[in-house]
Order: structure tokens, then sequence, then C-alpha cells
């Protein structure tokens, strides 16, 4: 999809403006903006124009105003980010105009009250919306995206307290084809700024997406808080000195990683040297029960080095009951990155008794994979 095709949708929605400032307390947390107000679009052109961004006051944005801008930093030359907002849904596009698909950029979306400034560098008021409680008095303790779509995008939310006090999370989306619910513990965020934001106490929220090198897309429907309850996956760090109650199969190993593990000192680590083009995985199957309609999230962090486009590579997650209901989440990242937080999001179509899980990769050759820091949870209605 090139730039203009992402521009018209959003020229020819109708701008609605809605009253108020602050967006509605619901019962498991509160929509941060339900993108029922047009904007943009905003878009950036490497390099003759970088950085673009605009601003909007509505009341549909939690502070009362909207920031966009959009960033193309790397690429061929005319190759574009673009972001706004039309038809009830945030849009963001990444597109090269030649077929070598090197097109790297960022789009963000700052709530951080009435300032009319939407520079992602210069721009954020870190306490701008005063404090707000997004857990509600406790009731929620996630953000949630409704998203549409999305493609192959690093998804970062930044929350402040005041400029010392910032804890950020990203989380890198493969594939969403249909709509989906994504969830982001606060639990996971990273202080990157003194000892992390208060939750309870909020004075900026940022919401980036962005790669650093592919095209890539998004439709966001519904950002908000919700709520999640945490599932139990025993030695999901790997640190309890061996690899029980996981299991393996293939040659990869657990290996003491030092300060290069995401949750020192141990990973488990794939390597495709020994793997001889095999199915190789590390297993944990979870007594947990529950019907229909459940959904899941697991996360984990993967690390790669060398990895080739051919090697599938990615998780399984299997609902066990009378039958077994199996969910896949492919993984694309290819050649060499640094650990990627990765979510494998499941429903449950069928009553289970059992959840196992499948991490692993087919069809190496050569190169390395580690996995760490596993977790997961479910969503609470």
């Amino acid at each position: 999809m090139r730039l203009s095709q992402f521009i018209k949708p959003l020229i020819v929605a109708a701008v609605i403006l809605a009253a108020g400032s602050i967006a509605p307390v619901q019962a498991a947390g509160f929509t941060i903006d339900d993108y029922g107000t047009n904007q943009g679009p905003i878009g950036a052109i490497f390099p003759t124009q970088p950085l673009d961004e605009g601003t909007l006051v509505t009341g549909v944005a939690t502070g009362g105003e909207r920031d966009l801008a959009a960033a193309a930093t790397t690429g061929t030359q005319g190759a574009t980010t673009g972001i706004g907002v039309a038809g009830g849904l945030l849009r963001y596009l990444q597109d090269d105009p030649t077929s070598t698909n090197d097109s790297g950029g960022f789009g963000t979306v700052q709530y951080d009250g009435i300032d009319g400034n939407g520079d992602p560098y210069t721009g954020l008021d870190s306490d701008g919306l005063g404090g707000i409680d997004l857990t509600s008095g406790g009731a929620a303790n996630a953000f949630c995206l409704d998203i549409d779509e999305m493609i192959q995008l690093n998804v970062s939310l930044a929350v402040s307290t005041d400029a010392e006090s910032v804890s950020s999370l990203t989380t890198f989306i493969d594939d969403i084809e249909s709509p989906t619910t994504v969830a982001f513990p606060f639990v996971d965020f990273f202080p990157t700024g003194g000892a992390g934001a208060d939750f309870s106490d909020v004075g900026a929220i940022v919401l980036t997406l962005g790669n650093p090198r592919d095209e890539s897309s998004a439709s966001i429907n519904i950002f908000r808080t919700c709520t999640v309850a945490a599932v139990n996956i025993p030695n999901g760090d790997l640190d309890a000195g061996g690899l029980a109650p996981w299991t393996d199969a293939g040659t990869g190993s657990l290996v003491n990683a030092g300060s290069q593990a995401h949750t020192p000192p141990t990973v488990y680590r794939f390597t495709g040297a020994t793997a001889g083009f095999g199915t190789e995985i590390i297993r944990q199957v979870l007594s947990q029960s529950g019907s229909a309609g459940d959904t899941y999230y697991l996360s984990f962090y993967i690390y790669g080095l060398d990895i080739q486009e051919y090697v599938q590579k990615g998780v399984r997650i299997s609902f066990i009951g009378a039958t077994t209901q199996n969910v896949l989440c492919p993984t694309s990242s290819v050649d060499d990155f640094n650990w990627q937080r990765q979510v494998c999001e499941a429903e449950a179509t069928i009553p289970y008794n059992q959840i196992r899980i499948d991490i692993g990769w087919r069809g190496a050759g050569s190169g390395s994979m580690a996995i760490d820091s596993i977790s997961m949870v479910t969503l609470v209605p």
C-alpha cells in the first residue's frame, strides 16, 4: 500500500468533535482513546521531510488532546511514514516506493494534556495529565489494544509520572489479520527513568509504532486499560537451576549467558549447526481448566543470530480436553536481533483441563536462537 492510498480514506472521512476532556471511567478501567475523532493524515518522507506532527483537541482522548507525529528515519529516497485517525481507527503505514522493502520509521501518539505540541523528541509534558489513576483504584492492571490488523511492528508504550519517573514496554507484533485484543500488563514494564512510573499517578502516556527497517502497517480500534490475571508458569525465567518442569526435544540446551540474558543468568539456546534442519522445542504442560472463550497471552523474549528466512519458528499453544485445539503464533524475525518481547494470543474454542506450551524452531541449519522470560496472563472479562 502506498502512502497516497493510506491518506485518501483519512481525507474523505468527516471530522466529528466530541465533547468533554477525560475519557469516561468503565468497570475494568477506562478508554484512553476510542479514535472516534478523525485527525491527520500526518506524513513524513525520507530524506526530504523526515518529521511531521500535529495536535487535535478532542474529548475522546484522555487529557483532552491527541498529539500525532510521523518520522521517516531510513530507507531509499521517497520512503514514507504516515499516521492518522479515520473511521474509528488509528492507522499507521510505513512504505517503500521501491521493491527493496527498505523503510525505517515510527509514529507516536502522545497523551499529555492540552499543550499544542506533538514533537516526539521535545514535545512531551511528562506530568500534563495531572496524575490520573490508570489502575482505576486497583480494578485495572494492564493496557489493552483492540487491533483490527497489524503487520511487523514494534509496539512501545511509555508511562510517565514526571520527567524523572518513566516505565516502558516494547513488544514485537508479527502478523494480526483479524480483530484481536493484545494485553500489556503493567507488571511487565521496565523502569526507563528513575525508579519507574507510578501507574496510579500518571502524567503522560505515549504509544509508539514502528519498524527500523521494514514496511509495516496497523489499524487500531481502541486503546484502553483492562484487567488480566497471571497464570503460573513454573521456571518461566529458566533460572531454577535446571530445565524442569520444561522438557525439550532436539539439541538445544540451557546456557549461562550471564548479564547478556534477558533475566540473568540462564537462557535456552537453539543452535542451527547441530539442529540438522529438524524440529527443536521446549515444552511445558500446565494444569489449567477453563471453557470456550477464555483468552490467554503468552509472552516471551527471543534473541536471534544469523537466522535465515526459511526457518520456521514461534509458539504453539494447545488447549487439551476431550479434544485438542492448537493455536500457532509464528514469528518472522530474521538475521540478527537483540532481545524482542513477543506475544502469542490464544482463545480457547473448547472446554479444556490442560494448556500445553511449545516454543521452538524447525528447518535451521545455521544460526542460533535464544528464549527467556516466559510468562502468561489471561484476560478478565
